[in-house]
């Protein structure tokens, strides 16, 4: 049995008034945007053929069946054009030969009067200041390059020396073109100290401290251009290291910079110097440390995030009193734990002190000096451009394969432009389709409408 679903409309029978010969094979549209067929069939009966007409709904509306004829038409329009323009594609591949090689050799002999013109004593000074404009550039960005692969990639290998004996735990090496850095990890137990802290000396217990100690050509590291930028760090713990991959916590002394590398301010001009040739210099730098004024300057930001993590330690004066009651419990406060473990932050701190003084080494170029250079540069540019332009061959060629690869360009570039086209004819039929549909059917609707008489 055949599914009635599928059927389609059912032929009906037609009114008399369209039944004529005027309407075979015709096709009617109702108000709706509905398409009735018109067909006629035959019946035989014992006195001969009778012929009558039978409608049927045509499965697609009046904007689908129009923009179907409208796309037909279209399309055969554009396989005409594509035809020729396909053959105007072969007859440019044929023909690039010629073409190419008269392009090439016209430019090149232009090219080349204007250059020399240019390059002439009376055009010297335009192709110099032009020149000039850029080398300033280009001399930044080759250093940065040079250095950055004799510096910072021979700091990635930096050596790693530990652990040693008790106080000094580990070592940390790295050797660029112009100095030789290393950092040392010094440990202290906890204790209790005297420290001159918002001008007044006062007991305090600490827990165990890490201090990393950066070391450059054999002295402590002083930044004079970032102010009191010292190779200096501070940390704690509340046990003693193990391994260079051990947690950090931060100091609650005043004194550390809050951005990176977060160095501690060991003062400004009262400074000794501290070179490692001095067997006692780690002696001279802690007592340093410890004997100098913790007066802020500005650099509380670790200072107060202990504050508010420990009650006990919210001011000097309950530090003080924990420290004389209780200075044991300061390796079980609740320090600030560092983003980095001990490697990590010797190694990248290094890394920036590294970068820091190459960018020094290169602002540090005397204005004279720098002038020099380029002039000599410029010069010598001037003159090999000047010699490869005059070697030049009148003879310009291109390769087969230059061609080729320029022709299948063109061709990729016709292919994807025909997609184009095509996708928007289609797109416009549809919408041409639409829109006729939708008039027609409006006119119509008002063509039905009673008319008012005029009085």
């Amino acid at each position: 049995m055949a599914d009635k679903k599928n059927e389609g409309p059912k032929p009906t029978k037609l009114p008399a008034e369209i039944t004529g010969l005027p309407f075979e094979s015709k096709r009617l549209i109702d108000g709706d945007g509905k398409i009735w067929n018109l067909k006629t069939k035959k019946r035989d009966h014992w006195w001969g053929e009778k012929k009558h007409l039978e409608i049927a709904q045509d499965p697609d509306p009046l904007d689908v069946s129009l923009a179907r004829s409208i796309d037909k038409e279209a399309d055969e329009a554009l396989q005409h054009w594509i035809a020729d323009a396909d053959r105007m594609i072969e007859d440019f591949s044929v023909n690039t030969d010629g073409l190419f090689q008269t392009f090439f050799s016209e430019a090149m002999k232009e090219f080349r009067k204007k250059f020399v013109e240019k390059v002439a004593a009376g055009g010297a000074g335009v192709f110099r200041e032009a020149l000039e404009k850029r080398f300033d550039e280009i001399g930044k960005v080759w250093a940065e390059k040079y250095l950055q692969t004799q510096e910072i990639m021979k700091a990635a290998v930096m050596r790693c020396v530990g652990p040693l004996l008790p106080g000094t735990r580990f070592i940390w090496e790295a050797q660029t073109s112009h100095h030789q850095y290393k950092m040392y990890c010094v440990e202290f137990a906890p204790q209790r100290r005297v420290v001159n802290i918002w001008d007044s000396n006062r007991h305090l217990a600490f827990p165990w401290q890490v201090f990393l100690v950066l070391f450059r050509d054999g002295q402590l590291y002083l930044r004079s251009s970032r102010g009191s930028h010292h190779g200096f760090w501070m940390f704690y713990r509340s046990a003693p290291l193990k391994t260079a991959e051990d947690k950090l916590c931060w100091s609650n002394l005043p004194h550390i910079w809050g951005d990176w590398p977060h160095n501690f301010c060991l003062g400004y001009n009262d400074m000794p110097p501290v070179k490692l040739e001095d067997p006692d210099c780690f002696n001279k730098l802690f007592e340093w440390f410890w004997g100098s004024k913790f007066i802020a300057h500005g650099l509380t930001q670790f200072y107060e995030i202990a504050c508010k993590r420990n009650p006990e330690l919210e001011t000097v004066e309950s530090w003080e009193k924990l420290s004389a009651s209780n200075p044991e419990k300061m390796v079980e406060m609740d320090w600030l734990p560092c983003d980095y473990d001990l490697q990590s932050f010797a190694r990248r701190a290094m890394e920036t002190i590294i970068k820091d003084d190459r960018e020094d080494r290169l602002q540090d170029n005397s204005a004279e000096e720098w002038v020099a250079v380029k002039k000599k540069q410029v010069d010598q540019l001037r003159e090999e451009l000047e010699e490869q332009v005059f070697s030049l061959s009148d003879h310009f060629t291109i390769s087969a394969t230059e061609k080729k690869k320029i022709c299948a360009e063109v061709g990729d570039s016709f292919a994807l432009a025909k997609r184009k086209t095509a996708t928007s004819l289609k797109d416009s039929c549809g919408n041409l389709a639409k829109s006729v549909s939708k008039t027609y059917l409006e006119d119509l609707m008002k063509h039905d409408q009673p008319q008012s008489k005029k009085e």
